[in-house]
């Protein structure tokens, strides 16, 4: 026995367990080393805006508990980045420097890590605590100057069921990231920049998809994502942005195609490439801002996808046809005659039309229809694009630019502009946004620009609007759904406005 308040050296522990047990300590900022502690229990301080500056892991009787390896552990600090990987019970981090740690990454080793997983969790300055990691992720903030203040560390039997909680890691780099639903599969795991979401050689296809870009903000830019896919059965969807599901869920139908693009000055800045791997194809070629990727009319699941930003003016090799289409139907020899006849005056219904609109039309209809008869379009197509476009020839664009397409001025247009206000279809609802058009001298210049456009626009290696030529559509109301499946206008109702203008007018006179 010994009297109360007199000094007794107790030597070194009085009780070892053979536990196998995870045992942690931190440096912190203005109090040192703190004492270890063991399996969930928080090392660090909370609410005290001390830095966590270093830190000891270890995990207790491996041996014990007749398993080898141990624990491997590395961290981010500030000003040095990742430091190299540390192991059982050494330092990672700095002393003596007031450099906080603002990541950490842990896993285990041998048979241990075989047996086991490891979760860690950490409190972040003006965050709090975050989501857990596991095996070797990254727990903390990169890029964002934000200290780690505690943090917790748990061993869990692997098959033992454990709530991850929300995110544990942020990053301040500007990645694209991206997750599919996969049939029988579900939704996988979120990836980015470049890496396999979906499977191969499996037979399982794409069924939807969500994209984010991250940090767009934080690099002084806005805008953000935007993508549509080509579903079985329904075609293209209307584009939706910024981690919005496109595609379906439940419904047993597959991706075949998919367009991506950016906004806002990241589209200034950036470019958004990916490729998708497909039924019977494999990997295609790369689609590269707003081309299409996979195929259509081919009946040909999607079953993966990659997809990473470039900065622009940085070199990228695309490889081959990012999208695949059937071959056009050979054209049947043309007749031949001694003489050819005069084509016949077409008739058309335009009751319901004003004198001005009647001479605009009678005007410009023998030239548009001689443009597109040499060029495999459909005359009417033309003409009841005008008029939906223009107003019959009264709109601003038409009247003050001559523009009667709505064709905008993007960079390969080095004419002159004009800037008008414009309505666009973005996430299903009508916004009017001002937008630069391409201005011409004449309206002939107007009707040869919309030929160049239908007939030289590619995606990827594939012509976008090949679908609308009059020797693949066969009909003006294929050529108009094409050119809609082209993207050539937000409206999704296009399409069926250009053929509503066809019937009343009988513009297929033209034809």
């Amino acid at each position: 026995m010994v009297k109360k308040g007199t000094a007794f050296d107790v030597g070194s522990e009085a009780f070892v367990t053979s536990d196998l047990a995870v045992s942690y300590q931190t440096h912190i900022q203005g109090i040192g080393w703190q004492a270890s502690v063991k399996d969930g229990a928080v090392s660090g301080t909370v609410g005290k805006s001390l830095r966590l500056e270093s830190v000891k892991i270890n995990v207790d009787n491996v041996a014990l508990n007749k398993m080898t390896g141990g624990v491997q552990y590395q961290t981010h600090v500030q000003g040095i980045g990742w430091q190299n990987p540390v192991s059982d019970n050494a330092l990672s981090g700095t002393t003596g420097k007031s450099l906080r740690v603002e990541a950490i990454r842990i896993n285990l080793t041998g048979t241990l890590g075989q047996n086991y997983d490891i979760y860690y969790r950490v409190n972040v300055q003006d965050k709090g605590w975050l989501g857990w990691a596991k095996n070797g992720e990254s727990a903390g903030t990169q890029g964002f100057g934000l200290r780690l203040e505690a943090m917790q560390v748990k061993l869990v039997k692997k098959g033992t069921a454990f709530d991850a909680g929300g995110d544990a890691f942020f990053n301040s780099d500007l990645v694209v990231n991206y997750q599919t639903h996969v049939q029988n599969l579900g939704w996988q795991t979120t990836v980015k920049e470049g890496e396999t979401s979906g499977t191969s050689g499996k037979g399982l296809r794409l069924e939807g998809i969500k994209i984010d870009v991250a940090n767009v903000a934080f690099h002084k830019m806005t805008g953000g994502i935007q993508y549509q896919t080509h579903i079985q059965n329904i075609g293209w969807q209307n584009a939706v942005s910024n981690n919005a599901i496109s595609g379906t869920t439940g419904q047993g139908l597959r991706l075949e195609a998919i367009r991506i693009n950016l906004t806002g000055t990241l589209a200034e800045n950036y470019d958004i490439y990916y490729r998708v791997h497909i039924q019977n194809k494999g990997w295609l070629g790369w689609a590269k801002n707003g081309a299409s990727a996979g195929s259509e009319g081919q009946a040909l699941r999607l079953e993966a996808i990659q997809i990473i930003l470039v900065k622009q003016g940085f070199a990228f090799d695309a490889g081959g046809t990012a999208f695949v289409v059937p071959p056009p139907a050979p054209a049947a020899p043309a007749p031949i005659s001694p003489s050819p006849s005069p084509a016949p005056t077409p008739v058309f219904n335009l009751s319901g039309v004003n004198d001005t609109q009647k001479a605009w039309f009678n005007a410009i209809y023998p030239e548009a229809q001689k443009l597109a008869k040499a060029n495999d379009l459909f005359p009417s197509i033309m003409m009841s694009q005008t008029i939906l476009e223009t107003g019959w020839g009264q709109s601003e664009l038409a009247t003050k630019a001559n523009n009667f397409f709505g064709v905008q001025a993007d960079a390969s247009w080095k004419g002159a502009k004009y800037t008008a206000l414009t309505n666009e279809v973005i996430n299903g609802k009508t916004v009017q946004v001002m937008a630069d058009f391409r201005k011409y001298n004449s309206q002939a210049e107007s009707l040869k620009d919309y030929v160049t456009k239908i007939k030289t626009t590619m995606n990827g290696s594939a012509n976008r609007y090949q679908g609308a030529w009059r020797s693949n559509a066969k009909t003006y109301q294929n050529a108009a759904k094409a050119l809609q499946a082209g993207g050539y206008a937000t409206d999704p109702d296009y399409a069926t406005k250009l053929i509503e203008r066809i019937d009343k007018y009988k513009l297929n006179a033209l034809d």
